[in-house]
């Protein structure tokens, strides 16, 4: 039988004590001096040392001993965050805010880092906001009746059918309307998906939807073809929505962004373009 090293990461294949301390089954551990030479070898099985894998097995320890995650915890989340494509730096200086927003929500770091990195992929976002990521989901459960994995799916979706670089919306403010759907009982994919596909209308508006758009004098792209900012849509509208009767402004919604989305628009003027503003700045100072 091949004798343990110093270092190596180890599980424990069944309770046993060694001195005063017990190592329960499945705790993972590292090996070190004092371990060498006891017979660890009957006990233990030897894993997959991630943190060894991408060179951030020290930082993963110390984090280890100053947080409420193990270090093997800590290393599979850092894990996720390398299989990304986030290189050693980055996940380094991103790593205690994740960790930071997992032990607030209760959630896993693994988790956190996958909801992380699927709302940096569908913003296309740099490799280095990862943090800022974390802080843009952690403000949203604080300030709005949602949570950590709902605000990631509604994100997730909320770009999924538009590019986001031809949107021109910001993570700051698509989290803002995401906020408010979901003080209004739209969470999660539901709020994402079915605003996506409304969005999506206006790219390549149907004959009744630019009807509407020259009655009203409305207009959601800019010079460049990039749509406007989420914000000053809804202030549009509120402007030209002025003098219209509670059914042509439904009729106006619904022809605008499907029936489907109606609610969520409704949701958005109802709330108004001031306070989707207010969230917005408040999300993009809270690094």
């Amino acid at each position: 039988m091949k004798l343990l090293q110093v270092g190596e990461i180890v599980e424990a294949n069944e309770g046993f004590f060694f001195y005063d301390a017990y190592f329960p089954k499945g705790y993972r551990f590292e090996i070190e001096p004092q371990h060498v030479g006891h017979g660890f070898e009957k006990w233990v099985t030897k894993v997959k040392c991630v943190m060894c894998k991408y060179g951030y097995k020290d930082k993963a320890l110390s984090l280890g001993e100053s947080t409420v995650f193990t270090a093997t915890q800590i290393a599979e989340g850092m894990e996720n965050l390398a299989l990304s494509g986030m290189k050693t730096e980055q996940i380094l200086g991103s790593t205690e805010r994740l960790l930071n927003l997992a032990a607030a929500t209760g959630m896993d770091l693994g988790m956190v880092a996958v909801i992380t990195t699927d709302v940096m992929s569908a913003f296309g976002m740099k490799l280095t906001e990862a943090g800022h990521i974390a802080d843009v989901l952690a403000f949203a459960q604080a300030n709005a009746n949602t949570n950590v994995e709902q605000m990631g799916e509604a994100m997730k979706y909320a770009v999924q059918r538009a590019n986001p670089n031809q949107m021109g919306w910001t993570i700051e403010e698509t989290a803002a309307a995401m906020m408010k759907l979901a003080d209004n009982g739209l969470k999660g994919s539901i709020a994402g998906q079915v605003f996506s596909a409304s969005v999506g209308r206006l790219s390549k508006p149907i004959k009744e939807i630019c009807k509407i758009m020259d009655d009203l004098g409305l207009s959601f792209f800019d010079a460049n073809g990039v749509m406007k900012p989420l914000p000053e849509i809804v202030g549009h509208l509120e402007d030209k929505f002025k003098g219209l009767t509670m059914k042509q402004k439904a009729v106006a919604l619904t022809t605008l962004f499907g029936t489907d989305a109606y609610k969520h628009w409704a949701i958005l003027l109802e709330s108004g373009s001031d306070v989707l503003n207010k969230h917005t700045k408040s999300l993009e100072m809270i690094d």
